[in-house]
């Protein structure tokens, strides 16, 4: 991914912090040459290793946990916020004319090399772990334990599990930081007044910019 310095961002919480707000990510493999990209959630374990570990499962059936290049690295691509931003919005551009349409939006992509995990304590435990940030802010969380075992466990046999250390995170974060304070209150602003998904959390990063 091509960063511009302006945009990148480098602090590891920041980014994984990212990545546990939007889990939902797209994990791409090389496959017999050609790369495949499959679309999972997943758990962000920010306590192995200096950049973290990433786990997740697929279905067992896919068969590309089979067939992937292990000796290639992988790479997750976590999307955040993102949003259209009007050149309306801009009050310094107006008074020039000199504006076109932009997008913000920021995204982390990790790497790593994944490790098949065909292992039932590993998957049970995975699981669990997957719900809990997901339950935690409701009247009554979930977990996994309210389950029958034996109907987890017979769910377990249809999936696999795939684990990734990391070994680079590169954060982009293209948020208005080009532009002039004025301009970036004004389409905060904008954005604040949109019903679009995103454009909230954009909103949010732009007014952290400086911060």
């Amino acid at each position: 991914m091509y960063v511009q310095k302006i945009f990148e961002e480098t602090r590891t919480d920041v980014l994984h912090a990212l990545m546990s707000d939007h889990p939902m990510a797209s994990l791409v493999v090389q496959v017999d040459g050609r790369l495949e990209a499959n679309n999972v959630p997943f758990e962000i374990d920010r306590a192995t290793g200096p950049l973290g570990t990433l786990r997740c499962h697929v279905a067992r059936a896919s068969g590309f946990w089979r067939t992937h290049s292990p000796h290639v690295e992988a790479m997750v691509i976590f999307q955040g916020p993102n949003a259209y931003i009007s050149p309306r919005w801009y009050v310094n551009g107006q008074k020039s004319g000199k504006v076109l349409p932009g997008w913000n939006y920021a995204v982390v992509h990790a790497y790593g090399r994944l490790r098949v995990m065909d292992d039932e304590q590993w998957l049970m435990a995975h699981l669990a772990n997957l719900a809990l940030p997901n339950e935690a802010a409701r009247e009554k969380p979930w977990r996994l334990d309210e389950a029958p075992v034996d109907f987890v466990r017979a769910a377990a046999t249809h999936i696999i599990g795939l684990e990734m250390t990391i070994s680079e995170l590169v954060g982009k974060w293209h948020v208005s930081q080009h532009r002039t304070p004025a301009d970036r209150e004004s389409v905060v602003a904008a954005l604040m007044e949109e019903k679009k998904p995103g454009a909230a959390g954009i909103a949010r990063l732009i007014a952290q910019v400086g911060k």
